[in-house]
């Protein structure tokens, strides 16, 4: 009687451990799942962040193109003006050349009349 309780004590010691490697493992798995899950999220954060940095890097460019085409454009407007005053002054020189030889023209005009008579 004693010798199948001794056994039995004994078989039943072994259960207990093979439950308490069954337990040991699945919390192990459960941790390896957990880790995984962590470092899943932590990836997606990050490709998240990086996808936000290179939109912010799109729109700095984009924003940098506009700014260098605004300036260009106010180059090319400052280019027509300048070129409209030059017009300009160059009309009036013609003008006042113009003005200049009829009043030759007028007083040489006036002096042969004035020696014809």
């Amino acid at each position: 009687m004693e010798e199948k309780d001794s056994r039995h004590g004994r078989h039943w010691g072994e259960e207990e451990e093979e439950e308490e490697e069954e337990e040991e493992e699945e919390e192990e798995e459960e941790e390896e799942e957990e880790e995984e899950e962590e470092e899943e999220e932590e990836e997606e954060e990050e490709e998240e962040e990086e996808e936000e940095e290179e939109e912010e890097e799109e729109e700095e460019e984009e924003e940098e193109e506009e700014e260098e085409e605004e300036e260009e454009e106010e180059e090319e407007e400052e280019e027509e003006e300048e070129e409209e005053e030059e017009e300009e002054e160059e009309e009036e020189e013609e003008e006042e050349e113009e003005e200049e030889e009829e009043e030759e023209e007028e007083e040489a005009l006036a002096t042969l009349s004035a020696s014809a008579s």
